[in-house]
């Protein structure tokens, strides 16, 4: 949302975003997204991810780090790619519960991409997401990712996952 301000002194019409913008600036940079002004896009999902927006961090986290793993994508030049930032970006989203987060930050775990590999990390989040989702496919996937990476676990670190999953499911619960 854009408020309109006329600027009487010098005779324009300027917008400027209100400066509690959050509510509506995920919003403006998914409409800024549609029209493929990623610059703007991205301006509006940063204003909203340091608000603490779940889905504009998720966002960025993505844009910053994972879709950009597989080549030059149209947001690229106004976004250098950063793991280690997407990946903190995509903690921060996933620890507000949301899923698809959790699995992408997961998948950042099985590979060692803008964190350390660590396979303990990767089966918790996985483990979170799969209970998260509503579509079959994506319960179905992150189960069957948390299952493969539980292949290559002891018991004792399954363990671990599960203890750190309930741990997570307890503090979100609060």
């Amino acid at each position: 949302m854009k408020r309109i301000i006329f600027a009487a002194l010098i005779g324009v019409l300027v917008t400027v975003p209100f400066e509690d913008a959050s509510a509506g600036a995920y919003e403006n940079g998914v409409v800024a997204d549609e029209k493929k002004d990623y610059r703007k896009a991205i301006e509006w999902y940063e204003i909203a991810a340091q608000k603490g927006d779940p889905l504009a961090q998720f966002k960025l986290g993505h844009w910053l780090g994972f879709a950009q793993a597989f080549g030059e994508m149209p947001f690229s030049k106004y976004l250098p790619r950063d793991d280690v930032r997407g990946a903190k970006l995509l903690m921060l989203s996933a620890n507000q519960g949301f899923a698809d987060a959790q699995s992408i930050l997961a998948l950042l775990y099985q590979n060692g991409i803008g964190v350390g590999k660590d396979y303990v990390q990767a089966y918790k989040w996985y483990g979170l997401a799969a209970l998260r989702f509503i579509s079959e496919k994506k319960v179905n996937f992150a189960a069957n990712q948390r299952e493969r990476i539980a292949a290559l676990l002891t018991q004792q670190q399954v363990a671990e996952a599960q203890r750190l999953m309930n741990e997570w499911e307890q503090k979100s619960a609060k």
